[in-house]
């Protein structure tokens, strides 16, 4: 009988990335992706712990799996990624009916952890922070294009070595580990052999690529390499410390047409001293000043953010601070978040913690100022063309379509010249509308 499996995510994109290369390794073994996790024979939660409202969510889930667990005693349920690396052991505690944990770094062992527990019954536990994993060998990419995708995530550096107050990737990713460029460009080639158009190159800090091998390559050598593969279309990369930002990356985005005009490189905070104490490593003029470089070389590029409200002992007149901050940047998007506390990083024991209702109130406002840039920055685009790789009809209109810019801003369109578009195609659309999500627009003569 067939067998089958069932994935759920949280988290970021390289949860999604990991996510993907479990699901081919399943498929290496046999099974069969179903969307309904009580026809499953393995069911596994790809997990996130950046902040604490994910890992509720992920025991409340595993709560509503256990009727399913219960009824098919067979089933093997699997906890994954960050939280599986943080609580361990817990898990098994409050949901005993649990069968494998496997935390990041050891997600190759996913078949050999499946095949321990049915040979000898015994729960599986892997939290080891592997420096040098074997590389995952997927048979089959197909699978991930099997439903019209076009765009895959491909994570290239594991781990982070900043140690920023709040964060907790370090301690679950461990430290900056690089595939080699090899291997990277030989699961892109597998990819676009399948029928990807768009790779979206990830890690915590992706432009640390290389680091931890002296330099030996970076991320402009990979770059270099997969822009060679003639079916790729399209090359993005996220997320970028403000660190690791060079003028030979810049040089590289600017220059090489297969690579696209956007950076997400968070800020965090817009004062000095929360930068500060959040252990970042830069202040604001040299954020700014990479920046200005950024937007002096790159036409249309666009740059967007992740920013905390709230952290440990950020004072009214910092949080002012950071709002003028944000104003004069006049970022393309901000991704906003209130501080969430995590157990073991150095911000958890601060003193001078906020009020939730303080964090509310202040993340409010900023939710405010930072629309207001946004919408400044997208109609100020009405009536400029851009070049738009479609993904989707929108199936609300005949003949409307969505897809991306180039600086990853979301397009929906209309084929007014009544051509009809399959995904990975390729047009100029003129932007007719601007949107705090992106633009509409209709396809250019």
């Amino acid at each position: 009988m067939q067998k089958k499996y069932h994935i759920e995510v949280w988290g970021c994109q390289m949860n999604v990335a990991d996510a993907a290369a479990a699901a081919r390794q399943l498929e290496a073994m046999g099974y069969t992706e179903v969307p309904d996790p009580a026809d499953a024979d393995v069911v596994l939660l790809e997990t996130c712990c950046v902040r604490e409202k994910p890992e509720h969510k992920v025991y409340s889930r595993l709560g509503e799996l256990r009727p399913f667990k219960a009824a098919k005693p067979d089933m093997i349920l699997g906890v994954c990624g960050c939280m599986a690396q943080k609580e361990g052991k817990e898990i098994f505690r409050r949901a005993p009916y649990v069968d494998i944990i496997v935390g990041p770094r050891r997600l190759n062992r996913l078949p050999e952890l499946i095949h321990n527990f049915l040979t000898t019954g015994k729960r599986q536990l892997d939290q080891e922070i592997d420096e040098n994993p074997d590389e995952i060998k997927e048979v089959d990419y197909s699978r991930i294009t099997r439903l019209g995708e076009i765009k895959a995530f491909v994570n290239i550096i594991e781990g982070c070595n900043y140690h920023c107050a709040y964060c907790i990737v370090p301690f679950v990713r461990g430290k900056f580990t690089s595939r080699t460029p090899q291997s990277v460009t030989e699961e892109i080639k597998k990819l676009v052999d399948a029928g990807i158009r768009e790779v979206t190159l990830l890690g915590q800090s992706v432009l640390a690529y290389g680091r931890d091998a002296d330099r030996e390559f970076d991320i402009v050598t990979l770059f270099e390499m997969i822009h060679e593969i003639p079916d790729l279309k399209r090359i993005r990369f996220t997320t970028n410390h403000p660190l690791e930002i060079t003028d030979r990356i810049i040089d590289a985005v600017a220059y090489m047409p297969k690579v696209m005009e956007h950076f997400h490189m968070p800020i965090q905070a817009g004062d000095d001293e929360l930068l500060r104490m959040m252990k970042r490593g830069y202040t604001v003029a040299r954020y700014e000043e990479s920046l200005a470089k950024i937007r002096a070389q790159i036409k249309g590029v666009s740059v967007t953010s992740d920013t905390i409200v709230g952290f440990p002992g950020e004072t009214d007149e910092m949080y002012e601070k950071s709002l003028d901050t944000y104003r004069r940047l006049k970022l393309d998007q901000q991704f906003m978040f209130v501080y969430s506390s995590r157990p073991g990083t150095p911000a958890a024991k601060m003193e001078n913690q906020i009020d939730n209702k303080v964090k509310v109130a202040r993340m409010n406002k900023l939710v405010e100022v930072q629309n207001n840039i946004s919408m400044e920055i997208n109609q100020a685009q009405v009536g400029k063309v851009v070049s738009v790789m479609v993904e989707n009809e929108t199936g609300r209109v005949e003949n409307q379509y969505t897809g991306k810019a180039r600086n990853d801003k979301s397009v929906v369109f209309t084929a007014t010249n009544n051509k009809i578009y399959t995904p990975g195609d390729m047009t100029d659309v003129k932007i007719t509308k601007g949107h705090l999500w992106g633009f509409e627009g209709e396809v250019s003569e």
